[in-house]
């Protein structure tokens, strides 16, 4: 990684950093508010959730070492996502011509690639399709991640 500063300052890598806790932090709040709407989950299940890709049912049990892993697998998720966004904009120009398009389609692009291959292939329990949960949830992994993703990429490339 680069330590050279764009115009507001940062690195690459606090750009990086800074994407990571953004979406982390908007994908959580509408994840906590849409799983409660749906299921009347908690944050906490919803952590415990994502702890389930690893730990399957025994994620639930309460235990705060799952709800920290659970954590870790959604920072690391979102790191992941803000690195790749990074270091494809200088190389893709539709990234840069299209900064709020090529984002919305990210967030697209991450809700599929998550829900049809990643998640079938963990140990989260199969649900049936609800097509008003799936819109609802690509809706905001268009808004809230790949976009977010996008802008904040957008402004450190800005020179």
């Amino acid at each position: 990684m680069t330590k050279q500063r764009n115009n507001s300052g940062l690195s690459a890598l606090q750009t990086i950093g800074l994407s990571t806790v953004v979406i982390a932090i908007l994908d959580n709040i509408a994840a906590s508010a849409v799983f409660y709407a749906w299921f009347k989950m908690t944050p906490t299940q919803v952590i415990q959730f994502i702890a389930s890709s690893l730990y399957g049912e025994q994620a639930f049990d309460s235990s705060i070492s799952k709800i920290v892993v659970g954590i870790g697998i959604h920072l690391l998720t979102s790191f992941i996502i803000a690195l790749v966004y990074f270091y494809a904009y200088p190389k893709v120009s539709f990234l840069r011509k299209y900064p709020a398009l090529a984002g919305l389609l990210y967030g697209f692009a991450f809700w599929v690639v998550m829900n049809l291959l990643i998640i079938p292939a963990t140990l989260i329990a199969p649900a049936p399709f609800n097509l008003g949960l799936a819109l609802t949830s690509i809706a905001w992994h268009m808004f809230l991640v790949g976009l977010p993703a996008a802008l904040i990429t957008k402004k450190y490339y800005q020179q």
